[in-house]
């Protein structure tokens, strides 16, 4: 199990580590690519792999008028360390006074906080004041000490036409609805978190299919519009679900909604908390003439989404 800690204060002093530097978000295949080379390293001299990320988006802090839509939540980028099976974490909260240190100021804090033994980032990694340290700032910083600084070359993908993969393309694939490509780049399928909340009950007094109303945390990017093939996993379980993304034309509702239909599952799930994975758009919202053939569609939904079973 991953240890995680609030800041390099705190973080283990006499353990030696190879660092993996970041944002993450998302933990895409990129990002999986720089924290496998640090395991690597750590193999070779008998060392702990550390992740150094943060938590709330940078950007967020400095401009707080600024809204960043992020492919996960803090509990979503903990969950995805832990099964790349790190040794131990360091997610700290940025503040402005943080943000705003030199580049050798930071690079001072790592080293007076950690027994370094290996550096690994992405090649477009940045840090400190403005953005102005780079790879070439901790390369010259620690370049008469025995650390090995590994830098990743960016990570392209045939799913894009060879494109570098980062995660502002994934969030653009998400809201242009093509989760199958997304989930190709992440490396692992697109998921929100949040809390069941009561919805107006159509599902279940009008079309016979009583449908889970998710409300998730502000920050999580939802996926474009229409109706998605899902798993829900709640209670250490995972169901086969439909999902309806949208303000429902047919009924002509006002506010954006997250629906779900979880098949074989009977139960109240008021006030619970539950992860929703994307698997496939299956298409856009349709204003239906009548309620009859809405039912007619989310029948036809359900076959399409039994494929998945």
């Amino acid at each position: 199990m991953m240890k995680l800690y609030p800041s390099l204060e705190v973080a283990p002093k006499r353990e030696p580590g190879v660092v993996s530097l970041g944002f993450f978000d998302g933990l895409h295949i990129g990002h999986q690519r720089v924290i496998e080379e640090a395991k690597n390293i750590a193999r070779e001299v008998s060392a702990k792999v550390c992740v150094i990320t943060f938590y709330p988006h940078p950007r967020t802090v400095l401009m707080p008028s600024e809204h960043i839509y992020l492919l996960g939540n803090r509990e979503e980028k903990i969950e995805l360390l832990q099964n790349l099976k790190v040794d131990f974490g360091v997610l700290l909260t940025p503040t402005v006074s943080f943000l705003q240190m030199s580049p050798d100021s930071f690079l001072r804090l790592l080293d007076k906080n950690l027994e370094l033994v290996g550096i690994v980032s992405g090649e477009n990694f940045t840090f400190g004041r403005e953005a102005s340290g780079t790879v070439k700032n901790i390369k010259e910083y620690f370049k008469n000490r025995k650390i090995k600084i590994s830098t990743i070359p960016l990570t392209s993908s045939a799913a894009i036409n060879g494109d570098i993969i980062s995660s502002t393309i994934i969030r653009k694939l998400l809201l242009q609805g093509q989760v199958k490509n997304a989930n190709k780049l992440l490396g692992h399928a697109y998921s929100l978190r949040g809390k069941v909340v009561h919805g107006i009950r159509r599902g279940h007094d009008i079309t016979g299919y009583p449908t889970v109303n998710l409300q998730t945390d502000s920050v999580q990017l939802i996926p474009k519009d229409g109706v998605y093939v899902t798993y829900v996993d709640l209670q250490n379980k995972r169901y086969l679900s439909v999902t309806n993304i949208g303000k429902n034309p047919t009924f002509e509702n006002k506010e954006c909604s997250i629906e779900t239909f979880i098949m074989d599952f009977q139960g109240d799930l008021y006030e619970q908390d539950i992860r929703l994975t994307f698997i496939e758009r299956l298409r856009g919202e349709i204003k239906f003439l009548s309620v009859g053939e809405l039912i007619r569609q989310i029948q036809l939904d359900i076959e399409q989404a039994n494929k998945y079973k």
